[in-house]
């Protein structure tokens, strides 16, 4: 494939990781409220080109890491790598599936008091600590 070396992986690996979540940042899965102003809907043709520069991110990733499997490290290099390929997620929002938004609201139904196997979480309380989450499930 390439002759790349650890550290050559690792910024190829980062390349992925930030093309992930460039393209999260537009085709991720929004809530439907937002209290900040960060989320705004961008049309369909932004999503799919977001969605394509985010799935092309993971090719990447992948590709980068298999290949940074075959390379001589040391721990501390590959510690530096995962923190290299993670450090990008911290800023994205949910990607690839809207389930986050369920299990938070799963869990202020329990906090409430609810039966999360008798009522769904539009029993929540729409201002309440789960609301915005319950909202944006699916």
């Amino acid at each position: 494939m390439w002759a790349l070396s650890a550290v050559g992986h690792r910024r190829l690996g980062a390349a992925g990781s930030l093309a992930i979540v460039v393209g999260g940042w537009f085709a991720g899965k929004l809530p439907v409220h937002d209290p900040w102003g960060l989320w705004t809907d961008h049309g369909s043709a932004t999503k799919a080109a977001a969605a394509v520069v985010a799935y092309v991110g993971l090719t990447v990733l992948v590709v980068a890491w298999w290949q940074y499997g075959k390379t001589a490290s040391t721990v501390r290099e590959t510690l530096v790598t995962l923190a290299w390929w993670t450090a990008p997620f911290l800023l994205a929002p949910p990607l690839y599936s809207a389930d986050v938004y369920s299990y938070i609201a799963q869990g202020a139904m329990v906090v409430e008091g609810h039966d999360v196997y008798t009522v769904g979480p539009s029993a929540l309380d729409p201002a309440g600590i789960g609301g915005d989450a319950a909202a944006s499930v699916g």
